[in-house]
């Protein structure tokens, strides 16, 4: 798996793929610590756009997925 999808068609890549193999577990554990790494380094990203003097919200609003727009409101 490369990226995740929520139910209203955001994708976010994931930094570190991640094979459907082996036990359930095992993989379902690993899809979700890259998903959460991934987010994470979203979010950071995020942070450092909000902290720049050229910050524009409607572009931040529109690359950002909408959970990470909630940070900034």
């Amino acid at each position: 798996m490369i990226a995740i999808v929520s139910s209203e068609g955001e994708e976010i890549k994931l930094e570190r793929p991640v094979r459907a193999e082996g036990s359930v577990e095992t993989w379902l554990t690993s899809l979700l610590q890259s998903a959460q790494g991934s987010l994470h380094a979203i979010i950071r990203n995020a942070v450092a756009v909000l902290n720049d003097p050229g910050f524009n919200l409607l572009l931040f609003l529109d690359k950002m997925p909408a959970q990470v727009t909630f940070i900034y409101t």
